[in-house]
């Protein structure tokens, strides 16, 4: 039998852990539920490749999860540029009230 369902990949930025196959063995974090945080600060260096009308849902998404945890994206942020880059999400106020994430 075949469902028609999702299986969810992200959560709140982050990738699942079970999505993630073996490379969770490989994690450098102590934290099971911080594996895969690094794919929004990816995602944040990445968002200037993309025009206003491809990027807008991603970078809303972004804006999103990182303004949930502030510190935890400024902590997370290993360069000058990344630290301007997660600012820069932090201070923004553009997001669509009742915005659902991707």
């Amino acid at each position: 039998m075949t469902y028609n369902a999702t299986v969810p990949v992200m959560f709140k930025g982050t990738f699942l852990p079970f999505v993630k196959g073996r490379s969770i063995a490989r994690e450098y974090v102590h934290n099971i539920g911080a594996s895969g945080s690094d794919s929004v600060k990816v995602l944040a260096q990445a968002r200037n490749l993309l025009n206003n009308n491809q990027g807008i849902q991603l970078q809303n998404s972004m804006q999103y999860w990182i303004q949930q945890d502030p510190e935890y994206y400024l902590k997370i942020s290993t360069s000058i540029a990344d630290l301007v880059t997660m600012s820069d999400f932090i201070n923004r106020d553009t997001l669509p009230k009742r915005f659902c994430p991707i």
